[in-house]
């Protein structure tokens, strides 16, 4: 049984290797990932562009294979499982523009994948500010589902902290989005009051109140009105009692949660992933009914 899973493995990554040239093929072979340690912009990435020489000749063939559906649901055990994670990754270190809409429109197909939820805040935080415009459409779509516009806010997010002078206009792109408030599902509301106090975003505490007193906030998030005032430095303590936050246990957002907010990996699922072989597309060992690739590799 395993003699044949290795055959039809090595058949998917040949057919895969058929369809893509050199040197982007090589990415095929990269394997598996991680969001640990130091490399470009201290993401602890391989750099691609040096390593393969990859110029904006090779931007076709990365976008091809970052959104390549077939890869995305290949085998856990197949190395071809990972190229377009590698893939998305050069585009992000080439600051390619031209790959912000392909890849968003990966984000809506692929809204139950969490490694792509995970990854392309740091790939568009890298693209830059010519990402802003099509990230500013992708939330104004009253089509888009939750978990993807989830991502977009962390987007702007990436790309306002590492390009200062454009932190204003992101800034100003999460707060039209949350005074739509009532228009908006709670969690996302949510999430850009959390998106603003990342970027320090005090200015906006008048439209954070507002859309708090309109009772259309999540509280699970980022907490209610006082935490949000606390985190800006405007009170240093609780006039109220503290309201029970009902966690995201059981809410399909659970993984990207705890991504955002930075929850670590606990003791027990490290131990499991240490001493067990959990490949990519494996249900991860902390039960969250996700892939490992998704949840707790990062």
């Amino acid at each position: 049984m395993t003699m044949a899973r290795d055959m039809t493995n090595s058949s998917q990554s040949a057919d895969a290797r058929r369809t893509y040239q050199e040197p982007v093929a090589q990415l095929l072979d990269y394997g598996e990932c991680h969001l640990a340690g130091d490399g470009p912009a201290g993401l602890g990435w391989l750099n691609y562009v040096s390593d393969l020489e990859l110029t904006a000749e090779h931007v076709p063939e990365l976008i091809r294979l970052a959104c390549d559906a077939a890869l995305h649901t290949a085998e856990s055990e197949d190395p071809a499982v990972w190229a377009p994670t590698h893939a998305w990754r050069a585009l992000g270190q080439l600051r390619t523009v031209e790959a912000v809409a392909p890849l968003l429109g990966l984000l809506r197909e692929r809204a139950d994948d969490d490694w792509v939820d995970i990854e392309l805040p740091y790939v568009f935080g890298l693209i830059g500010p010519g990402a802003v415009p099509h990230v500013t459409d992708f939330l104004a779509d009253r089509s888009i589902p939750t978990e993807p516009l989830i991502t977009a806010i962390r987007c702007l997010v990436e790309i306002a902290e590492r390009n200062l002078s454009f932190r204003d206009e992101c800034i100003g792109i999460l707060a039209h989005r949350l005074n739509c408030g009532t228009e908006n599902d709670p969690t996302v509301n949510g999430f850009l009051i959390s998106a603003l106090i990342d970027l320090e975003a005090v200015e906006t505490m008048d439209m954070i109140r507002h859309a708090f007193d309109k009772q259309v906030v999540d509280l699970s998030v980022a907490g209610d009105v006082e935490d949000v005032e606390m985190e800006f430095g405007l009170r240093t303590r609780r006039s109220t009692p503290r309201p029970v936050y009902h966690p995201f246990f059981g809410n399909p957002l659970a993984g990207l949660a705890d991504v955002v907010s930075g929850v670590t990996t606990s003791k027990n699922v490290e131990a499991s992933i240490r001493h067990g072989k959990v490949g990519r597309n494996d249900p991860c060992p902390c039960g969250s009914g996700k892939k490992y690739k998704k949840r707790c590799l990062q």
